[in-house]
């Protein structure tokens, strides 16, 4: 914290009645500061329980520039967030433009992304959910490859401008004269890049440019450079790209590349209790995170663990269906076999009828979440476990999509893979909208952590107030190997974290399913002839995994 505070990302004003957590339009308003703004919040609240004003005498920081503190937030409520994540439910596509209707009035999207690698399917994917939602009429797509368009020619940002001047004209600027409010503005751009600022902030500038008189642009510029740079060191550790010095940009590149592989996690974490204040159990965190509105939480930190105790009472219970496979699929080659035999189909396995009726033809009785593992996704060999092919993963991603949608619309909410673990989470749309809070985790257990050729993939996400993990996971062969496989099963237990420190055991309810490779300790031979008499009770006695369990061993939690 003590690194944190003394990094000169930090603003406060010593004029208590300058709130530099609104903006100006806003300071005349009396709803007083903007919780988004105010980082140093969590540390007013100690006062303010005991009735203490704190406005005269305690300074209120803002960090950087616009809108940082929901970089590191991390909770998918339709802010902009900078995680580290998946393929995603595009639902909150949807909150984020309802917040920024709701906070800024009319808006237009200009859209920065390139048309190369993962920037293309991504812009490709942006418009088309952006042209089938109810916003596409109200809210102008302008769509602008910044990177192509000024390898062109620098004038090119021109023809941005022009398609902009319509929505700046419209929206205007706040104006002032002493206390005397002469013109709001009444609307944004809201303008989107990929892992660079610099197109962001170029773009931006051309909105300042239009709304100020000419005789300022270079103290503009002077400032906006200055503010580009506050907010790329707070983003990426150094200041901004700005292409004049290949010596200077390449030094900074790599300062980037030190510091989000290496610094980026103890930032987080600094962020994260800076934020959230006061320390909780993790357990009582996520369900408090999960029912209670985040200053409820910080406001009245002695009464969160009565108010989840009594949750119940407050909240409205809704049934939900949710369907779990798992499959080792042998190197993952042959997507319509999974048995690899009688050329059985996906169907047969996701929509078998002699399962529960959680996969029932009925639509109704359909699952409303699909989790589904597959383990041995590639082959397992050595140029794999340094760099997976992730063409059998979008193969079968796609194969279980079209087989979920044989019943009905199911949507993509995340696909990870660790070699060749690999876990997919589909939702049916109707319960898509009240998700929230995905998150991806890790872990690998093969050669004591070394390589991914075993190990666990997690997903965790909240549904309505109910916070759900899934993990899958492939423990150590051999029949023998009954010690690696619980020294794996602890280690997924230990080392799965994800954001604000949430565990495994931090959720309402988990699913744990893979290839556990626990064996029976029987011979081949015993095993067909028990299969054959019928007396499975037998099996179950030998069973490693049972005994296991029965010893008090780590598994015995699985149930």
């Amino acid at each position: 914290l003590q690194r944190l505070l003394s990094s000169q990302m930090f603003y406060f004003s010593s004029l208590q009645s300058y709130d530099l957590t609104r903006s100006a339009q806003h300071r005349d308003s009396h709803d007083g500061s903007d919780a988004r703004f105010f980082w140093n919040r969590s540390l007013h609240f100690s006062f303010q329980r005991y009735g203490i004003d704190t406005d005269n005498w305690l300074l209120k920081c803002m960090a950087g520039s616009v809108l940082v503190r929901v970089v590191y937030v991390g909770a998918n409520t339709g802010r902009v967030v900078k995680n580290q994540t998946t393929k995603q439910d595009i639902f909150i596509n949807f909150r984020h433009l309802s917040q920024l209707k709701y906070r800024y009035g009319e808006f237009a999207i200009v859209n920065l992304l390139g048309r190369k690698e993962g920037e293309r399917v991504l812009s490709e994917a942006f418009k088309t959910q952006h042209k089938n939602s109810h916003f596409a009429p109200l809210v102008e797509f302008i769509d602008f490859d910044y990177h192509a368009q000024m390898k062109i020619s620098k004038e090119a940002i021109t023809i941005l401008k022009k398609k902009m001047a319509p929505h700046m004209n419209k929206h205007g600027f706040f104006y002032s004269m002493g206390k005397d409010i002469v013109k709001r503005q009444t609307g944004v751009i809201r303008t989107n890049c990929l892992d660079c600022l610099d197109r962001t902030n170029a773009v931006q500038l051309q909105s300042v440019f239009k709304c100020h008189m000419i005789r300022v642009e270079e103290i503009l510029k002077d400032l906006w450079q200055k503010n580009g740079d506050q907010c790329s060191t707070i983003y990426a550790g150094t200041g901004a790209l700005d292409g004049k010095s290949k010596l200077k940009d390449a030094s900074r590149s790599l300062a980037r590349t030190i510091q989000n592989n290496l610094m980026d996690g103890a930032k987080q974490e600094s962020f994260d209790l800076f934020l959230t204040g006061a320390a909780y159990d993790p357990r009582l965190f996520d369900r408090a995170c999960n029912v209670l509105p985040p200053s409820l939480i910080q406001e009245y930190a002695d009464a969160v663990s009565q108010l989840v105790e009594r949750s119940p009472e407050i909240a409205e219970r809704q049934s939900i269906k949710i369907f779990v496979g798992t499959w080792n699929v042998n190197g993952g080659k042959n997507i319509h076999n999974v048995a690899f035999r009688n050329e059985s189909s996906l169907s047969h396995w996701i929509f078998a009828n002699s399962l529960t009726r959680l996969v029932s033809v009925e639509d109704e009785q359909l699952a409303d979440i699909v989790a589904i593992g597959v383990e041995e996704l590639v082959d397992l060999n050595a140029s794999n476990m340094v760099k997976a092919s992730t063409t059998n993963q979008r193969m079968w991603c796609e194969s279980i999509r079209k087989t979920l949608a044989e019943k009905a619309p199911f949507v993509l909410i995340g696909s990870e893979q660790l070699v060749g673990v690999c876990l997919f989470l589909f939702a049916r749309p109707r319960v898509s909208p009240y998700l929230k809070d995905f998150a991806v985790a890790s872990v690998k257990t093969g050669m004591g952590g070394a390589t991914g050729n075993k190990g666990s993939v997690a997903f965790r996400i909240v549904v309505y107030s109910t916070s759900i993990c899934f993990i899958c996971s492939h423990f150590a062969a051999g029949q023998n190997e009954i010690k690696d496989r619980n020294e794996d099963f602890a280690t997924t237990l230990k080392k799965i974290r994800f954001p604000l420190g949430r565990e495994i055991d931090s959720h309402d309810v988990i699913f744990w399913f893979g290839d556990f490779n626990y064996r029976i300790s029987l011979s081949g031979e015993e095993v067909k002839a028990a299969v054959r008499n019928g007396d499975f009770s037998k099996l179950i006695e030998y069973d490693q995994l049972t005994q296991q369990k029965a010893q008090g061993k780590y598994v015995y939690r699985l149930q």
